[in-house]
């Protein structure tokens, strides 16, 4: 879905160089619509080939099967990006131009947070896949803390430099009518740390163990709290409101997230601070990809 998005994208920016946020959501949305008929589009063509090979030709219902878990991660996945990308929209109906483009910039500057850790925990998806032949759900909760952690680690520093320069950075690069918006930017900032630390360890081992509902409603429920958060901060606090409902959105969705692959894995997904506990579970992720 993301290489036809990205193709979209592409096409897009060529046709359409002023490319705004409000664009480049919909274009997206367009790609993964796009996907969802393309993949219908190839089930004659799998009955056509099928039959030519001699082999019984799929019918619709073991088709749909084999893409459903496919669709209801894509719609997770729609679901998060709506959340993301939600509040500039917000902020765009309620608020003046500048404050879109702040708002917009805090959101570039908060993704620096999760682009050191936002693939560690992806590290452990060999394990996740191995865990109900290879030892325990104790090592794999270890493994997974021990990753949690790696992630956190520098997306805290980059964290730690938002609080202190976020000022200096927007008034900086972006000139000094942006440099009120660092409180926003640390908001935005602290919520996706916490959300690379604990939920997208979480969300990776409810997805290979099969358990993509669950994350599905997690992903509504969170989005619709965020969407009740937006007016009633908003209007309180401003353009900083929107920042802090988006933090608690992601304090939320990672706590949920991790409380319900506790509850069916039995897989702890948060941070550990215990040097025993991380030295086991990287003992353990290495010999599981040796």
């Amino acid at each position: 879905p993301n290489g036809i998005s990205l193709l979209f994208l592409v096409l897009a920016w060529i046709a359409l160089p002023a490319t705004t946020e409000l664009h480049v959501f919909i274009v997206w949305i367009a790609g993964l619509a796009a996907t969802l008929c393309i993949l219908l589009l190839a089930l004659p063509l799998a009955k056509s080939n099928t039959a030519k090979s001699g082999i019984d030709p799929p019918s619709v219902g073991s088709v749909f099967d084999l893409f459903r878990p496919g669709v209801v991660t894509m719609l997770s996945h729609l679901l998060y990006q709506t959340a993301w990308h939600g509040g500039v929209l917000y902020v765009g109906f309620v608020f003046s131009g500048p404050d879109v483009a702040l708002y917009a910039i805090c959101l570039r500057l908060a993704e620096l947070v999760a682009l050191p850790g936002v693939r560690v925990p992806f590290l452990g998806q060999p394990i996740v896949a191995a865990s109900d032949t290879a030892r325990s759900h104790a090592y794999l909760s270890a493994a997974m803390q021990s990753l949690s952690t790696l992630a956190l680690i520098p997306s805290a520093l980059f964290l730690a430099v938002f609080w202190f320069f976020g000022g200096f950075f927007l008034e900086t690069f972006f000139g000094a009518a942006y440099a009120h918006g660092a409180l926003i930017l640390f908001l935005v900032a602290l919520g996706r740390c916490i959300d690379i630390a604990a939920g997208s360890a979480a969300q990776s081992v409810l997805l290979i163990k099969g358990n993509r509902k669950a994350v599905l409603l997690v992903n509504a429920g969170t989005l619709l709290a965020l969407m009740l958060l937006l007016p009633l901060f908003a209007s309180r606090y401003a353009l900083d409101g929107v920042g802090l409902a988006l933090a608690i959105y992601f304090v939320l969705r990672s706590v949920l997230l991790a409380a319900v692959a506790m509850g069916l894995q039995g897989t702890a997904t948060w941070p550990t601070f215990s040097i025993v506990k991380l030295r086991n579970g990287l003992n353990y992720r290495r010999d599981a990809l040796d």
